[in-house]
């Protein structure tokens, strides 16, 4: 039988991550690699500087201890015998001390060998275990990190979660420990000139006397592995979808979820999202409280979960957000806010939003709000099912995001705007996508579907709506929708 765990929401915990180190006896050697450091930054928009270290290596009966200084921060990393473990094991516990103010592009170690390089030879629990390479798979962000390296005859493993104490790694690929990786903290936003998101964001922000941790394991005998299913009971993946406020009317809105404005009809309470029980996030504009606020709170009662897609869908009057998400919406339990995708609306997070000096400043006001989850309207034109295939799209940190005063998370989502668009738009609608190949895929890699549509939205010449108008002039959700419902909830058992 089929397993999939429905979301309207995702909540993730973050993983804890572990590592180890190669050597022989109580202290550290080199014989099996030379540590090294790579760190580069970010200097005005868009140029990049390498960060130049110095190394200094110190052993002592008990552990061994490498710095590795540059003018803007120093890395430490100190490397100490694990003894709590069957096998030779060394825990790495990694510390960066920031010394002046720097916008970190990528930090990572290097394991180097010119004689016998390090391989990645079994990537990830499945494939160590099964001994087979087939299985491997990139490690990143939210997934069990472990992987066999060999070098030369030698072969050991580093593990960077799961074990106690292990915390940060983003990444194990070649011969590189991943601390900070742009890859996985991608963000843009508005150039005021252009109108377009051309201002990367993905950099680590920090300013003198900051520190940041890491921690990983290094096993000299094969570690004892777990792999541990992320996914609530026996579920086997994740699927979320949230839709845009965009043309939400309450017509439309008991069509989508009641199947019908008109109780009389046979699909009322019948077919539809509450029939078939499939919860999601309906974003919401503030400014519609007063005509579909009823509506709103017999939403949220079917288990489903109320996101914020600002105030209105044009510039937002002064005070009108502090007035709606800290007050009106509070009952809502609000914990999502998404953004539009136009330069006339200021106090999106991409464009105006997290600048004091700005009319359209918003951060203060989320910091106060219960929001954890922030969906930028910017995203690449790639579009794959599976959110962990672009690790970016998961929830992230944007560390530039530097009037954020709390952790708050940035995520992606696969684009299924419409249902079905009859143009060459067609692979991004949600009749295309949400398919039985790519549900059965997404189960096979235990892996997570982040939906982001209209549920609402007119129908033009080139698109279908999830819902229509009856030659009686009811509003009902669409046949061909419910059964895509229906099969979610096969999925779902």
């Amino acid at each position: 039988m089929k397993k999939l765990f429905l979301m309207f929401f995702f909540i993730f915990s973050c993983l804890s991550f572990s590592y180890a180190l190669i050597n022989i006896g109580n202290v550290w050697s080199n014989s099996l690699f030379e540590l090294n450091i790579f760190a580069d930054q970010r200097i005005g928009e868009y140029n990049y500087y390498k960060v130049n270290f110095n190394k200094n290596e110190q052993s002592y009966p008990d552990s061994t201890v490498i710095i590795f200084s540059a003018p803007e921060l120093d890395v430490i990393v100190s490397i100490l015998p694990e003894n709590q473990y069957l096998g030779n094991a060394y825990r790495f516990n990694i510390r960066a001390l920031f010394k002046t103010e720097i916008y970190l592009h990528e930090l990572y170690l290097t394991m180097d060998n010119p004689e016998n390089p390090i391989s990645s030879f079994l990537k990830g629990v499945k494939a160590i275990q099964m001994r087979n390479p087939s299985r491997n798979r990139t490690i990143s962000p939210y997934m069990d990190k472990a992987v066999e390296y060999t070098s030369g005859e030698d072969h050991f493993w580093i593990v960077a979660s799961e074990y106690d104490g292990c915390d940060g790694i983003e990444g194990l690929t070649a011969n590189k420990i991943m601390l900070y990786d742009y890859h996985c903290h991608f963000f843009r936003q508005y150039d005021h000139i252009s109108h377009q998101p051309f201002l990367l964001r993905d950099a680590m922000y920090q300013v003198p006397g900051n520190m940041h941790y890491w921690n990983f394991l290094l096993f000299i005998d094969r570690p004892l592995l777990i792999e541990i299913n992320r996914w609530l009971g026996d579920k086997k993946a994740a699927l979320c979808i949230t839709s845009d406020a965009d043309d939400e009317t309450l017509e439309r809105l008991q069509a989508i979820f009641e199947g019908s404005n008109n109780p009389t009809s046979s699909k009322y309470y019948n077919k539809g999202f509450f029939a078939r029980n499939i919860p999601i996030t309906n974003s919401i504009y503030g400014i519609h409280k007063n005509t579909l606020g009823n509506m709103w709170t017999k939403i949220q009662s079917y288990g489903n979960r109320i996101g914020y897609h600002t105030y209105s869908p044009l510039t937002d009057p002064p005070g009108t957000n502090a007035q709606a998400l800290l007050n009106d919406l509070s009952p809502y339990n609000i914990r999502s806010w998404f953004d539009l995708n136009f330069w006339y609306n200021p106090e999106n997070i991409m464009y105006n939003g997290l600048y004091p000096d700005s009319l359209g400043y918003v951060a203060d006001i989320i910091n106060q709000s219960q929001i954890e989850y922030i969906w930028s309207a910017d995203t690449p034109p790639t579009n794959p099912f599976n959110a962990y295939d672009e690790p970016w799209r998961l929830p992230h940190i944007v560390y530039e995001a530097k009037t954020l005063t709390r952790p708050i998370y940035f995520f992606g989502r696969t684009r299924e705007e419409v249902w079905e668009y009859l143009s060459f738009f067609m692979p991004v609608c949600m009749k295309t996508l949400m398919t039985p190949d790519n549900l059965d895929a997404l189960i096979t890699e235990q892996g997570l579907h982040i939906a982001y549509t209209n549920l609402c939205l007119l129908p033009t010449a080139n698109s279908v709506s999830f819902w229509e108008i009856t030659p009686t002039g009811d509003y009902e959700i669409r046949d061909d929708v419910d059964e895509m419902l229906q099969m979610l909830d096969f999925y779902r058992r």
